[in-house]
């Protein structure tokens, strides 16, 4: 019977120490330089009222009502959410630096829960202000493991907010971007001449056209079109280095040294990105949060891929247009008995 109590509360002790490994600390920082006069970001960011269509943790609910208490620009303003899968959190104003600095409190129950001090300071530069946009933070206990994790997705959020306040504001659509949700499609299968890519996935837009342009004439000279749509499959990505090993490819019979790569028949929830592809990570980070959201189970066992609408491809253009797929598990009533 001892033996039996020992066990688990081995097992017990052993995890608190792996986990007492890990500090959990979240540190966050975005820089940016807005076209805005510093009183009009000031006012924007002082009544939480106008947070509704930038606010990063609405992404997928900025239809839905929020509680706003305090006095907008006072310590205590605050703005509450609590959108089911979307998220449960709380933003509070808490200080005010001169006409410099904002600080704020932000609580996070849901999608997972942490606490944080977030601070906003802006200084008037030509031709705008320039924003730092800083979060210090923790996550619980349960969570320390993962904090590194959390803190790469809580960097995605600060710089979807800036983008989604910078298009509030600004008015320059040569750098907005836009993502839209397109829902689950049926996809055919299809075959791919491609060239491998490992590297960070912020140089990946800038290597694409290039891949692309040599792909098609070794095509073309082997006697077939080359002229479908380019595409790039992402075999591993690691979140954490923002690293990828992914095939950049067009549809084809691989030639010469090409790989040749295969995407089987599935299902697929479609996202549309238009815009500069520098914002291709938030596009997929949102992607991941809209299945979430959805209830829908990713199918692991087929790599997602992104394709480029338009041609000749500039990694710079707002108007590129790519569609994002994630492979979904088949609904348990499409299965066959």
């Amino acid at each position: 019977m001892t033996a039996l109590l020992f066990v688990p509360a081995f097992c017990i002790v052993a995890l608190l120490a792996y986990m007492g490994r890990f500090s959990g600390r979240l540190r966050v920082d975005e820089v940016r330089v807005l076209a805005v006069p510093l009183e009009t970001l000031r006012a924007q960011l002082l009544d939480f009222a106008r947070w509704q269509a930038w606010n990063p943790w609405l992404e997928h609910a900025r239809a839905a009502p929020v509680l706003l208490s305090g006095t907008a620009g006072q310590p205590g303003h605050a703005l509450a959410w609590e959108q089911g899968a979307a998220g449960v959190g709380r933003l509070t104003l808490t200080r005010l630096r001169k006409s410099d600095g904002v600080d704020m409190s932000l609580a996070c129950l849901e999608p997972f829960k942490f606490r944080a001090r977030t601070r906003w300071q802006l200084e008037a530069v030509p031709g705008g202000t320039r924003v730092h946009w800083s979060l210090r933070g923790r996550v619980g206990f349960s969570m320390r493991a993962f904090a590194k994790t959390v803190q790469g997705m809580l960097a995605l959020d600060l710089r979807h907010g800036l983008s989604r306040l910078a298009a509030q504001l600004e008015h320059r659509p040569e750098q907005a971007y836009t993502i839209s949700y397109l829902g689950v499609r049926e996809l055919p299968a299809q075959r791919c001449a491609c060239r491998p890519y490992r590297g960070p996935l912020a140089d990946l837009p800038a290597a694409v056209p290039g891949v692309v342009a040599a792909l098609r004439a070794e095509l073309q000279a082997a006697g077939q079109p080359g002229d479908g749509q380019a595409l790039a499959v992402y075999l591993r990505t690691q979140i954490k280095q923002r690293r990828t090993d992914c095939r950049i490819g067009v549809p084809g019979e691989a030639v010469g040294d090409q790989l040749q790569h295969e995407i089987p028949a599935h299902r697929a929830y479609v996202l549309r990105l238009q815009g500069p592809l520098a914002a291709l990570e938030t596009a997929w980070y949102q992607g991941m949060q809209r299945l979430r959201i959805e209830a829908l189970e990713p199918d692991l066992r087929i790599p997602p891929f992104e394709r480029y609408l338009r041609a000749p491809l500039d990694p710079a253009s707002a108007h590129n247009e790519v569609e994002l797929y994630l492979p979904m598990r088949a609904a348990p009533s499409d299965k066959s008995v």
